[in-house]
């Protein structure tokens, strides 16, 4: 009889230590996963504001002010007695600069 009941308590100290082992993993688990959620609570919320400004700028697209400016802008229209006065687009890789010489050697260069 004693040695009955010595099995069934031991029995029931492992039955108790396997839970306590699940009882664990399910908690990181779900310490894990609401990690998770926070990180994709807030990819949502950025592509939210993502979507209202894209939203924003297409609503803006259709408007006659913007698409009359972009066409002035980027593609050099002009109405009709308007003069325009274009300048032209300095580039940063040329050797006209006179950063590396100084003004007299960007003038000697410029003579040659």
């Amino acid at each position: 009889m004693k040695r009955i009941f010595l099995l069934l308590l031991s029995v029931f100290c492992l039955f108790c230590i396997f839970l306590c082992f699940l009882n664990v993993r399910v908690f990181l688990q779900r310490r894990e996963f609401k990690k998770q959620q926070e990180v994709l609570q807030a990819k949502i919320l950025n592509l939210i504001k993502e979507k209202e400004q894209l939203e924003a700028s297409t609503n803006e697209a259709g408007r006659f002010n913007y698409l009359e400016r972009t066409a002035r802008e980027e593609l050099n229209f002009k109405k009709e007695g308007e003069t325009v006065v274009a300048f032209p687009k300095i580039d940063s890789t040329s050797t006209d600069s006179f950063e590396d010489g100084g003004v007299f050697q960007w003038i000697l260069n410029k003579v040659k």
